[in-house]
């Protein structure tokens, strides 16, 4: 499944070249939220969660596997001058892998790159996994720029991540 995330479809519309319509991101690839569902993917947004764990267990006995795309490689906060959500205000130096400037290093081409090698973001990534393999009953995981989690604290691919 494409990311389930909670992310912010508003974020980046802008008007189309073509007309003044705006665009809007309905892909989730720029979450904000790794614990919450995408309320506005249920046809009850009321019962989501509900709603996602039953549509994982009618899956299953149909031999069918749940496997979610999830992003850990950078946030919808992007650069300096993008929104503050949650990182940025709480600890950007163990989030974001930043330049001695205090620049957001990008090596995710998505204008910053997660500190997945700090202590904190692993364990929540870690924590985040089990959440939805537990709690939700996903079977499985598609890491979204999966060598940003081969990162250092630096930066630096690790030889033994």
């Amino acid at each position: 499944m494409l990311p389930v995330f909670d992310f912010d479809e508003n974020e980046r519309a802008f008007p189309a070249a073509a007309n003044d319509h705006p665009l809007y991101n309905y892909w989730g690839y720029s979450t904000t939220q790794i614990f919450a569902l995408k309320q506005n993917y249920a046809a009850d947004v009321e019962n989501a969660v509900l709603e996602f764990k039953a549509m994982v267990y009618k899956f299953h006995p149909a031999g069918l596997e749940i496997w979610l795309d999830v992003i850990f490689n950078y946030t919808a906060e992007f650069g300096a001058d993008g929104p503050v959500d949650h990182f940025k205000s709480l600890a950007r130096d163990h989030c974001y892998l930043l330049k001695k400037d205090g620049a957001h290093k990008n090596y995710s081409s998505c204008v910053n790159t997660l500190k997945c090698a700090h202590p904190t973001s692993r364990r929540m990534i870690r924590e985040s996994l089990i959440y939805w393999a537990h709690e939700m009953g996903v079977d499985g995981f598609r890491f979204d720029l999966a060598t940003i989690l081969n990162r250092d604290a630096a930066g630096n691919i690790m030889d033994s991540p």
